[in-house]
């Protein structure tokens, strides 16, 4: 793809640091990378091309916090990186916030993958000095494009009276199965309902969230739409189990130096029907890559 930019998941550590680094660092790249906690031995990487940024600053966020929530428990993690473009001025506004992340995947654990989002979505609010530079958000969210979760990312808001926890990604293993949602669900020490950092708030245990609802301060929208000019739904995966669209690029569509081009188009789910399952002799992976094309005013 020769892109500017790459957002990888699920990069085991030996495959990253003998083949793929070395082969794109030959090709002008360089990266970012950060490993899962715990024994997990795969991780998130961002790799940009040392002719195009400037790496400026980088982020790494652990998902592991049962400090601040009783559902950050897992291993899963983020990276976020500021890049400034080569060639510009030394205005801070050229900076750009690259975010990657692979959320947990359990479809039943709804809670978790929005107790992981909110804490990374305080985390780049901090990051992109309080949202005044444009955000490019990439990630396996493991949720389908019409699920609570991505309308949380793309709508601002999130109301979760009577929802389940696996009603929460839309994946078909999940739906209507899970635990319900309770107020305490939604407390995070340190980060109020808007999903920001509040040093105001001093623990989990009470009065933060009076309503069941979360939200948080970006405008993201997704780079892709819901289904292609055929009424189709779009789809990143196929295996034996599951066929659907749980890898996006979002971005901050309202910034003014930050516009969407063109996206490379998905497969819908009658093409990747007929590719066969995922990995197979023409794809290696399990996933299909996203690819989008954005100018920085």
């Amino acid at each position: 793809m020769n892109s500017d930019v790459f957002c990888l998941q699920e990069v085991h550590i030996e495959n990253f640091q003998e083949t793929i680094l070395p082969t794109l660092l030959d090709n002008g790249y360089q990266a970012v990378f950060k490993q899962k906690t715990g024994s997990q031995l795969d991780g998130c990487s961002i790799l940009f091309k040392k002719n195009k940024f400037q790496l400026k600053e980088t982020m790494e966020v652990e998902f592991k916090r049962p400090d601040i929530s009783h559902l950050l428990d897992k291993d899963n993690v983020a990276l976020l990186v500021k890049l400034r473009p080569i060639g510009t001025g030394s205005d801070v506004d050229a900076n750009l916030v690259i975010a990657n992340t692979h959320l947990l995947f359990n479809p039943k654990r709804g809670d978790i993958k929005l107790a992981q989002l909110r804490l990374l979505f305080a985390e780049i609010h901090q990051f992109s000095q309080l949202n005044k530079l444009p955000v490019i958000l990439c990630g396996d969210m493991n949720s389908e494009p019409r699920s609570p979760l991505v309308r949380f990312i793309v709508d601002g808001k999130l109301n979760l009276t009577n929802l389940k926890s696996g009603d929460i990604s839309g994946q078909r293993e999940g739906i209507q199965n899970g635990r319900p949602f309770f107020k305490h669900d939604l407390l995070m020490k340190g980060i109020n309902c808007n999903s920001c950092f509040d040093e105001n708030i001093e623990d989990n245990t009470d009065g933060d969230s009076p309503h069941m609802t979360i939200q948080h301060m970006f405008q993201f929208r997704s780079t892709y739409p819901v289904i292609d000019e055929y009424n189709q739904p779009l789809a990143s995966i196929f295996t034996n189990y599951d066929i659907g669209l749980v890898d996006h690029i979002f971005y901050s569509y309202r910034h003014p130096n930050l516009r969407l081009s063109a996206f490379r188009q998905l497969p819908n789910n009658q093409n990747i029907i007929k590719i066969g399952h995922l990995p197979n002799s023409i794809l290696g992976s399990d996933h299909m890559s996203l690819s989008a094309k954005f100018y920085l005013l």
